[in-house]
C-alpha cells in the first residue's frame, strides 16, 4: 500500500522537478540563448548541466525516501513528465520570441485572409487553439479534483 502524504510533498517534487529540467534547458545552446537573452558559456554551462541533475536527483530521493522505493519511482517518473511537459510547451510559446520571421517547412507563413464579419483565419486559429490547450489542462485538473472529493475525502 502507497504512504499517505499530504499533496504539498507532491508539489514539492514537481517543483523540484521543474527546477532541474529548467536548468537543464537553460546549458542547452538554443534555449540558454533564448531564455538568458544571450548564449551561455562554456562554465556557465556546465554549472548548470551540474546543479540540473543534482536537483533531478534530489527530486528522486524525495520520492524514494518518501514514498518508499516501488512507489517513489514511479511517482518520481511521472511528476518528472509533467514538469518536462510544462517547461516543453512554455519554451516552445515564449513570449518574445519572434513570430514575424517564422517559416514553415522551409516555406513563408501564409497571408490571413478576412471574412465579410471581420473574423480573420488567425482569430479562428487562436480559438481553436485556446481551446484546446484549455481542454488539456482542464480535463487534468477536473480528473484529479473529482479523484480527490469523491476517493481521498471521506
Amino acid at each position: 500500500m502507497m504512504p499517505s502524504l499530504p499533496f504539498q510533498w507532491h508539489l514539492l517534487v514537481l517543483l523540484i522537478n521543474l527546477g532541474g529540467l529548467t536548468c537543464l534547458a537553460l546549458s542547452s545552446e538554443r534555449e540558454g540563448e533564448l531564455l538568458l537573452k544571450r548564449a551561455p558559456g562554456k562554465r556557465l554551462r556546465w554549472v548548470l548541466r551540474g546543479g540540473g541533475w543534482a536537483w533531478l536527483a534530489w527530486a528522486l530521493a524525495v520520492c524514494m525516501l518518501k514514498w518508499r522505493y516501488n512507489f517513489g519511482l514511479v511517482l518520481w517518473l511521472g511528476w518528472l513528465t509533467v514538469a518536462a511537459t510544462a517547461l516543453v510547451f512554455s519554451v516552445a510559446y515564449w513570449p518574445w520570441r519572434k513570430r514575424g520571421a517564422r517559416v514553415l517547412h522551409g516555406k513563408p507563413e501564409p497571408a490571413v485572409q478576412a471574412s465579410p464579419e471581420g473574423i480573420t483565419s488567425l482569430d479562428l486559429k487562436r480559438a481553436w487553439h485556446l481551446t484546446l490547450c484549455l481542454s488539456m489542462v482542464g480535463l487534468p485538473l477536473l480528473f484529479a479534483w473529482l479523484l480527490y472529493t469523491r476517493i481521498l475525502t471521506p
